[in-house]
């Protein structure tokens, strides 16, 4: 397990710096934004497919901003074939064309993107908290054959699901169960999908529905005879 405050002109790499091999230990203390991960190699050896997951606690609206970039060289950096990320934290449909989710990346080379946001809700801010994306890169983009969102429209998780060898098939989910909301903030990931399951006399705890929703897609992929590989952004 890694965890290191990492200086703003470094790159995090799961929590490795720029350079740095050592084998670390996570410390002890448990927080929300704690860095955790098997130990990184770089370069990355051969016949290994690196998945790295973050909650990024939130894309700038301006996609020249400095987090933005730390994220996009972290994608060149620590040689990942996919990067999933939680709580996007923007409201695309009121942002312009050039901060939209595909234009943001377009430096990246040979890529395949999926990004899902809460569909419901009618703010007028460029900011809506929550959202779900995975990005897969270099050639296994190639062998990415299908994406797909929630199918409740709230953007609780993404999918890509990946052709291998002798018809191996492996299907990658990132998503984010929301937080209890003990202020009842209207714009909170918990509020969001609290109302929307009310509006469906759907009474279940909106971190109960993720878990519930989540596991029925999963037995449904299981009967298709998929690997799965699911990480979330839950916090427990």
């Amino acid at each position: 397990m890694l965890v290191i405050e990492t200086p703003r002109h470094s790159t995090q790499r799961n929590g490795v710096l720029r350079g740095q091999r050592e084998n670390l230990r996570a410390n002890t203390g448990s927080t929300s934004s704690s860095m955790w991960a098997d130990t990184m190699k770089l370069p990355k050896p051969e016949l290994t497919f690196r998945y790295m997951f973050q909650n990024i606690q939130g894309l700038p609206v301006d996609p020249r901003g400095h987090k933005h970039q730390q994220i996009g060289l972290a994608f060149k950096e620590t040689d990942a074939d996919a990067f999933g990320m939680a709580k996007l934290n923007l409201n695309f449909p009121k942002l312009g064309p050039v901060s939209q989710w595909y234009e943001r990346f377009r430096g990246l080379k040979r890529s395949h993107s999926i990004h899902a946001t809460n569909i419901h809700d009618s703010t007028d801010s460029n900011i809506l908290y929550g959202g779900t994306a995975l990005t897969c890169m270099g050639s296994c983009s190639h062998q990415a054959i299908s994406s797909g969102k929630d199918e409740s429209g709230l953007g609780r998780w993404v999918w890509t699901l990946f052709a291998g060898r002798n018809q191996t098939q492996l299907r990658i989910i990132s998503g984010y169960r929301p937080n209890p909301d003990s202020s009842d903030k209207t714009g909170s990931v918990y509020s969001q999908h609290e109302r929307y399951l009310r509006s469906k006399n759907d009474n279940r705890n909106p971190r109960r529905a993720f878990v519930s929703d989540l596991k029925d897609a999963l037995e449904k992929w299981k009967k298709r005879r998929k690997s799965i590989y699911h990480r979330d952004g839950c916090q427990r």
